[in-house]
């Protein structure tokens, strides 16, 4: 009885463990960014003022990243437009060296060092202070 007692205590204590560490927020720190446009794009002559307008600080890069949840490509498609501008850049997340691509249409690419790209979208309301556009209403159908 002790032993097992003390078995389900030990299991209990690495899940808190586990549970605890994974659920503090990375530190983000922007090495070098720049904002692309994609010229050839055919939404680019309409989109041209709001992408020149559009403006970002290495502060709020790292914010709008932290604050980022990671989404699928079906939910990109239903959910979020994608402006023939962004930001693309280097960051570190705890201390790991990533690419990062930021489209003004409120969503992101992580890539982690030999891995393939993540997909982050921007759930929040105050999307449109940040961004050119924010996600698409869900409709009530």
């Amino acid at each position: 009885m002790l032993k097992s007692l003390f078995v389900v205590f030990l299991i209990v204590g690495i899940t808190t463990t586990l549970t605890s560490f994974q659920a503090k927020k990375p530190t983000i720190k922007v090495c070098s960014f720049k904002k692309e446009y994609d010229t050839s794009s055919r939404w680019w002559k309409d989109s041209k003022v709001d992408c020149e307008k559009w403006t970002l600080t290495a502060d709020k890069i790292a914010y709008l990243l932290l604050n980022m949840k990671q989404m699928d490509g079906p939910t990109l498609h239903d959910l979020y437009n994608t402006w023939p501008c962004s930001y693309v850049g280097t960051v570190l997340v705890n201390g790991n060296e990533m690419q990062f691509e930021l489209n003004a249409g409120s969503w992101a690419y992580l890539k982690p060092k030999g891995k393939g790209w993540v997909l982050y979208g921007y759930f929040k309301k105050d999307a449109k202070k940040y961004f050119v556009e924010g996600q698409a209403p869900l409709s009530e159908e």
